[in-house]
């Protein structure tokens, strides 16, 4: 197992930040690995681990909800793996999945050989978070010193295989087998969620819909 409070160093953790857009976060935070341990890049340069991080959170965002947001990449050529954990008072739109606006921000990077290690760090933290009903009781108004003495509370450890529990998130919307699509596709778009679960009258689970299934079927006209 692999313990991932070793990460958290004091000169890794940025508290009252202040940032426009997530591209903004996300550079600041890159900018205090250049400024702190820059050995840990290798030969990779700022321009390009900003660039990495980038392109993964254009593929998908990596705001998770709770008030959270963990972007992140795996870069060739990167040496170690490295974790800087930023608090931002105000608040960063992420486009999170629960539409909040990200107040701790987590940036990961790993070597491109090692592709797991992002993953169960990430499980992990989620884990650790998701009781927490407002993660800014626990970060504001700390030192980087404090929060590094909170992270020790708890026992954040990586685990050998990833299971489905570490990843999944709770079922929060869910649509009725007697739905129209119009609502479906209504639902999806406010939410940001491209799949959800289907039931019946009993509320029993009875399948699942998604962006993809709607558009195998035909282009609704409603679309255009």
């Amino acid at each position: 197992m692999i313990n991932v409070n070793k990460y958290f160093m004091k000169d890794l953790i940025r508290v009252d930040l202040q940032a426009e857009s997530k591209e903004d976060a996300v550079k600041l935070l890159i900018e205090c690995i250049y400024a702190v341990c820059s050995e840990k890049s290798g030969p990779v340069s700022m321009i390009e681990a900003l660039k990495a991080v980038t392109e993964r959170e254009n593929i998908q965002t990596t705001g998770i909800g709770q008030r959270i947001a963990v972007p992140h990449a795996r870069i060739p050529g990167w040496k170690d793996f490295v974790v800087v954990l930023g608090y931002f008072p105000q608040g960063v739109d992420f486009c999170s999945v629960d539409s909040l606006p990200a107040h701790l921000v987590i940036l990961m990077i790993s070597p491109d050989e090692d592709p797991y290690i992002i993953l169960k760090s990430m499980a992990r933290l989620i884990r650790v978070f998701q009781p927490i009903d407002d993660i800014r009781k626990v970060f504001e108004g700390k030192t980087p010193g404090e929060i590094v003495r909170e992270f020790k509370n708890y026992k954040i450890e990586t685990i050998k295989m990833v299971l489905a529990k570490d990843v999944m998130r709770p079922v929060k919307e869910v649509v009725s087998i007697n739905d129209p699509i119009e609502k479906i596709v209504k639902i999806m778009h406010l939410r940001k969620i491209d799949v959800l679960p289907v039931v019946d009258a009993q509320s029993k689970i009875r399948g699942q819909i998604s962006c993809l299934n709607i558009f195998k079927h035909e282009i609704p006209e409603f679309f255009q």
